[in-house]
């Protein structure tokens, strides 16, 4: 497996979900629990080894996808397995493929247009919407006034998911601080950069500043990983936790961490039953997350009265002894994998104090138990209702890391 066969990866991780038109996984209606396959490493000794050699001499990947496919029905493979085949294979990765599925939810537009009483295929107008206006202008994704099945489609083909995916790419070549926010003299920066010796700026000179034609890869110079870096991070769960996380409707699983500061404990039961709670897994070295979280913490300011938010800070998924990434070190971003629970929460409160949180910011166990037992590595967010159930499961990050969707399902699970 060369370069060529993995750079969809890193197009993937700078256009959130732009490249993929997969979309066989995707789903507007509810969607049933998922019956869960067990998977442990130890049922595949020597399993990261394997997988090493493999991609030295590639004739041998063949037994090694039959070493771990074999052992389970093809529909009822654990997303591990299908994320190391996607990653010996090759695959291009989008939603859809290896780990990175579908959101699940418990209430989408079908149900909502059950609820309030229209066509599936119709449409709602605010008038006849019965809830709170302010509800209904944050459903109403893009603004026109009516609620349809598109302004709750996150699929990679849907219009504004393109649009997004467009707008990341200039959003990130601009922000050369990289803080998630455009200042004016970033952008004024951008535009003399970019005009060269021309007073205006136009359309082919524009195309031409973001360079990700001309990479050959999609990723940022110095930010493409090779393929034995995706195997050692996939052992190392920082691709992602080899667990897979609640299924929808199930009781939230407890759990018992300390705050960043260290001024406190919280124990997730204790919040339980009372209003929804919204939690946002991520950590520093993940640059998506870096950018999306800001989002997340408006969310979290907006309905601060009606939900609680906690932050839950994971294993990292580009330290410098890992998949380090050059846009990391160009952020001021630069740091080991912790060690200890101390480094650990070091880094945390740099997080904490660089974005801004306004959340409690929970610091996982360096046995990454809350990451792995929500599957919440490298980035996820989840909305637990008030009977404690999970009722929504946004996909895994980078890609299926959006705020907008998780509004969405916090909305609808407020919506009596």
């Amino acid at each position: 497996m060369n370069k060529t066969s993995i750079r969809s990866v890193g197009i993937l991780l700078l256009v959130v979900g732009m490249n993929s038109l997969d979309v066989s996984s995707l789903r507007l209606s509810a969607q049933e629990p998922a019956v869960k396959v067990p998977f442990s490493l130890a049922d595949f000794p020597g399993l990261e080894s394997e997988c090493l050699a493999a991609l030295e001499s590639p004739d041998k990947i063949p037994t090694v996808l039959e070493r771990i496919e074999s052992k389970y029905e093809k529909d009822r493979q654990p997303e591990a397995i299908r994320m190391l085949a996607a990653i010996l294979r090759g695959s291009d990765m989008g939603m859809g493929s290896g780990w990175f599925g579908s959101p699940k939810l418990k209430r989408d537009w079908n149900w909502l247009a059950a609820e309030q009483k229209v066509e599936v295929d119709g449409s709602l107008k605010k008038d006849d919407f019965q809830g709170e206006p302010m509800f209904f202008d944050r459903l109403d994704r893009n603004g026109d006034g009516v609620l349809r099945s598109d302004d709750f489609n996150w699929g990679p083909t849907s219009q504004f998911m393109r649009e997004q995916g467009v707008a990341n790419v200039i959003f990130r070549t601009i922000d050369k601080s990289r803080d998630a926010k455009v200042s004016k003299e970033e952008l004024l920066a951008f535009f003399d950069k970019a005009r060269g010796d021309n007073a205006e700026l136009g359309i082919d000179a524009f195309r031409r500043s973001f360079g990700l034609a001309s990479s050959g890869s999609g990723y940022f110079p110095g930010d493409e990983p090779t393929p034995e870096r995706l195997i050692r991070g996939f052992f190392l769960s920082e691709l992602g936790s080899l667990q897979e996380g609640p299924s929808l409707g199930e009781a939230a699983p407890d759990f018992e961490l300390s705050t960043q500061d260290g001024s406190k404990k919280i124990r997730l039961k204790d919040y339980l039953g009372k209003k929804p709670v919204v939690l946002v897994f991520g950590n520093f070295t993940c640059g998506p997350f870096r950018r999306t979280y800001p989002e997340f913490d408006e969310i979290g300011q907006r309905y601060k009265d009606r939900a609680t938010f906690f932050g839950v800070y994971v294993r990292e998924a580009h330290p410098d002894d890992g998949w380090n990434m050059e846009s990391n070190v160009k952020s001021g971003v630069k740091l080991m994998q912790p060690k200890n629970f101390d480094e650990r929460t070091a880094v945390a409160k740099t997080c904490a104090a660089q974005l801004k949180y306004s959340m409690p910011l929970l610091v996982d166990t360096m046995d990454d138990r809350v990451g792995n037992l929500y599957s919440g590595m490298p980035a996820r967010a989840y909305v637990i209702d008030a009977d404690g159930k999970v009722a929504y499961q946004g996909g895994r990050g980078p890609f299926g890391f959006r705020p907008g969707e998780m509004e969405q399902a916090l909305i609808m699970t407020l919506l009596k």
